[in-house]
């Protein structure tokens, strides 16, 4: 847990002489990819009867990083003067070390209007990607080789070739094979897309597939999902892109960061060969969670709609 920093200011009264104290400070100073953490904010020994508070102001997003949860501005009083208390949950989906704006409270005296400001000390926060490093599985993933461009004349010629030869053996199927029999066209499941989603993961739950096959698989079904039920284009997005699409459409915060650890966890198995604890069943949870909120999205736009 970070040490909170405190910040002293003496600000003048009339003849009396008091100090105010400021502190802006995080229960942590470092946090993996889509995880939450708490900057709490504190003035004290803040006399009301003397002293209008200005308190700190700080945007809903700013330098990667997001509010996620702002709590009521809590105050006790002791001995006449009071503290004031606010504790904000912020979050980072970009890895770095990012520092938060500029913390600061306006004090303003009741009897002469003179007004100060107090600032705080700079608050950092460290956003670490996810953690694979010390697995003994782990394999980073390897930069694009470039290749030199070859000629593919030999290539277009043989297509060409085939195509004629497969042109001549359609039309020799249609029109000489007299006694072939009909093509058996299969019917429909007749499934919602969200009912087909559902029914895959329950596939899912019940096979015991290797992780890179299970992660795999789990990661075309949501993709499809979303492309035939939002209309996107996410098969061929890369994680990132994905986040990005789905931003919009995950209304909810805790299981908007569940399902980008989720997106993040399955590039790690894919790509980089991490065989990660056993996770699948929270990772099939989430899958449904989120089908459920797109499906509660949808209801609510169609209801819009009609209205």
């Amino acid at each position: 847990m970070c040490r909170p920093v405190l910040f002293l200011f003496s600000f003048l009264l009339g003849t009396a002489l008091h100090a105010q104290r400021v502190s802006a400070y995080l229960d942590r100073d470092k946090i993996l990819l889509g995880e939450q953490v708490t900057l709490t904010l504190q003035a004290d020994d803040i006399n009301p009867r003397l002293l209008s508070l200005g308190w700190f102001s700080l945007p809903d997003t700013f330098n990667h990083v997001e509010v996620v949860k702002r709590e009521v501005l809590d105050s006790a009083n002791t001995g006449g003067v009071n503290t004031y208390i606010q504790k904000i949950t912020l979050t980072s989906f970009d890895s770095g070390r990012w520092q938060l704006p500029e913390l600061s409270i306006t004090l303003t005296d009741n009897a002469t209007g003179k007004q100060a400001v107090i600032k705080a000390p700079p608050v950092f926060l460290e956003v670490l990607p996810v953690d694979v490093s010390g697995m003994k599985d782990y394999h980073p993933v390897k930069d694009i080789i470039e290749v030199e461009a070859r000629s593919r004349t030999w290539l277009i010629i043989v297509l060409a070739a085939g195509g004629v030869v497969l042109l001549f053996l359609l039309w020799w199927f249609l029109f000489r094979n007299k006694k072939s029999k009909p093509a058996v066209v299969k019917p429909a499941d007749n499934l919602t897309n969200y009912q087909r989603l559902l029914k895959q993961v329950e596939q899912l739950r019940t096979a015991n597939l290797p992780a890179k096959e299970f992660y795999q698989q789990l990661d075309d079904c949501y993709r499809t999902y979303f492309d035939t039920e939002l209309n996107l284009q996410t098969l061929q997005s890369t994680a990132d892109e994905l986040m990005v699409s789905m931003k919009w459409f995950l209304t909810d915060e805790k299981l908007r960061t569940e399902f980008y650890q989720l997106v993040r966890l399955a590039a790690a198995v894919k790509f980089a060969k991490y065989i990660p604890d056993e996770t699948r069943q929270a990772a099939l949870n989430t899958v449904l969670a989120v089908a459920d909120n797109i499906n509660q999205y949808r209801i609510r736009k169609n209801a819009e709609r009609v209205v």
